[in-house]
């Protein structure tokens, strides 16, 4: 939810985003790092400059650009192989994924 940053660092941790149901980037991606870490499984949050192709106008227009910087990505390590994984924009369902290999 890229129009409901909060910089208050209590809302960056996994409780307080599982508990809002909602997020953006940055702090949807602890969440999941978290939940992984709870699974034992070994995971990292990133970070990321990129233009999202599914960008509307009027988040466009009030961003002014194309990019978003510092995109928030989990780094996690699977069976040996690294996965880079985002949340999708609309919700805490969903996810897009690329091997970092």
């Amino acid at each position: 939810d890229p129009y409901g940053l909060v910089f208050d660092p209590p809302a960056y941790r996994a409780s307080s985003v599982l508990a809002a149901g909602r997020g953006w980037c940055v702090p949807k991606a602890g969440l999941l790092a978290a939940c992984a870490r709870a699974a034992g499984i070994a995971s990292a949050v990133g970070l990321a400059d990129v233009v999202n192709h599914l960008n509307t106008e009027k988040l466009r227009a009030t961003m002014g650009t194309d990019v978003f910087y510092d995109h928030g990505y989990t780094a996690l390590l699977v069976d040996g192989e690294a996965l880079l994984v985002a949340l999708a924009e609309a919700g805490l369902e969903g996810a897009y994924l690329a091997s970092a290999t």
